[in-house]
């Protein structure tokens, strides 16, 4: 046996051993360092002489198929370690993404409110001064009707007054504009819809221009068979009266 195996050294009582129980090891044989299975056992004569009985058996796929299974352990292993790696690059990519959106979310609901606030302070300005102008534009508009009521005045002084009265109610049109439109940007106008005749509307806002107002230019055509319409007449007259002064 020892001059078969390659370059191994057989244990010195492996024949005693082997004459009591069977014995196996792994061996490489000349001249290709096969691996086998080296297997001693036990036989006896019928004289009752011990013998041995040897057998080997080839472990060169058993070898090639345990090499191939180890390869692919070692390499699930690292790519399970690349992968575990991937996952915690992204888990950190992942929570830097978060806390910015985290952070741009804040700041735009602060600028969100902040905008909100603004909106709210212009809204109460201009409700505020609009309220305070149509006070003195309506007593300066009475105070102008009484001076025209009386006689004793030059054809001059009573045009001024005219023209006078005219910039008054422009500039109270202007103020109900601006008041409408506050109204609505806050969501409290309510309208009250009714059938109306655009007919009389529309003699109702041109009436209300003076004979040298730059609305006098437009010409108003309706159809001959124009029925009423549904809408807020106080709403609507005011859309038109800012329409007609617009620039």
């Amino acid at each position: 046996m020892a001059d078969i195996i390659e370059g191994q050294t057989l244990p010195s009582d492996l024949l005693k051993r082997a004459s009591r129980k069977e014995c196996s090891l792994e061996v490489l044989l000349r001249p290709y360092q096969t691996p086998y299975l080296l297997t001693l056992s036990p036989i006896f004569s019928e004289s009752r002489q011990a013998r041995l009985a040897g057998t080997l058996h080839d472990l060169s796929d058993q070898k090639r198929q345990q090499a191939a299974l180890q390869k692919g352990y070692t390499d699930m292993q690292v790519l399970h370690r690349r992968l575990e790696d991937l996952n915690a690059q992204l888990e950190q990519k992942v929570e830097e993404r978060t806390h910015t959106l985290s952070e741009a979310f804040q700041q735009l609901e602060e600028q969100n409110r902040q905008l909100q606030e603004l909106d709210q302070l212009k809204s109460d300005f201009v409700s505020m001064v609009s309220h305070e102008l149509r006070t003195p534009l309506t007593s300066l508009n009475g105070g102008l009707e009484l001076l025209l009521l009386q006689q004793e005045r030059s054809a001059s002084d009573h045009s001024t007054l005219i023209l006078m009265k005219q910039e008054v109610e422009r500039l109270t049109r202007f103020v109900d504009s601006i008041l409408n439109l506050s109204a609505v940007e806050a969501g409290r106008i309510q309208l009250s819809l009714q059938p109306v005749s655009l007919e009389d509307v529309l003699a109702t806002v041109y009436s209300k221009f003076g004979a040298n107002s730059e609305a006098r230019q437009i010409r108003i055509s309706l159809p001959p068979d124009c029925g009423p319409v549904l809408a807020d007449r106080g709403i609507l007259e005011s859309v038109l009266i800012t329409c007609l002064t617009m620039p």
